[in-house]
């Protein structure tokens, strides 16, 4: 049985499960989730493909056009970019209305408002998080803002930095996420975060 002693202070950091495991064992586990994490990627490809057309679409990506002749006219209008645009417009100004970015919603009777009062301090909490203690989530929500309407999807993962001493959120883009395309069950399936 592990010992773990949380009361020293707020950060907690999970042990390295690898350690009680032999090193058979941890390879062929490796070798399994390799090839499963390939399997998942390679589900993915016409999906990718399609997402690589689209945001060139969106950027305005010039390509040479050969047809009906040799270097003919390639003009494209920007309805898929201003689409974008105009979400990222509204979106962003319905979620920065000031400095109270969480808000609360009660269910259930509050007669005394004792629920009202919890969640208030509680949204000013993680507001004050998200705006001043976490530095990237509000450029990374702007970038969010506008990858979405393009892609259909995009992720923020968020966690406990015990380098930072404070809670961290990175936006994760959807090429970058690896599950399986045709997974039924979100909270089930194996998702890999791909980074360089």
């Amino acid at each position: 049985m592990l010992d773990l002693d949380l009361h020293d202070d707020q950060s907690y950091e999970a042990p390295n499960w690898a350690e009680f495991v032999d090193e058979e064992t941890l390879k062929t586990m490796g070798q399994e989730l390799v090839e499963d994490i390939d399997r998942d990627a390679q589900s993915r490809t016409e999906w990718l493909d399609d997402t690589e057309m689209w945001l060139d679409m969106a950027a305005q990506v010039i390509e040479q056009k050969n047809t009906p002749w040799e270097g003919a006219s390639n003009v494209k209008f920007p309805l898929l970019t201003t689409a974008a645009l105009q979400f990222h417009a509204r979106a962003h100004t319905e979620l920065f209305k000031g400095d109270q970015i969480v808000r609360a919603k009660i269910i259930g009777g509050d007669p005394l408002g004792e629920k009202a009062q919890a969640g208030e301090r509680a949204c000013g909490a993680m507001s004050t998080q998200l705006m001043y203690q976490m530095e990237d989530w509000q450029d990374d929500t702007d970038r969010l803002l506008f990858i979405l309407p393009l892609v259909g999807t995009v992720f923020r993962k968020t966690y406990w930095s015990s380098l930072l001493g404070r809670p961290a959120s990175e936006l994760v883009l959807p090429t970058d996420l690896i599950v399986n395309y045709f997974a039924t069950d979100w909270e089930r399936c194996r998702k890999t975060h791909a980074f360089l």
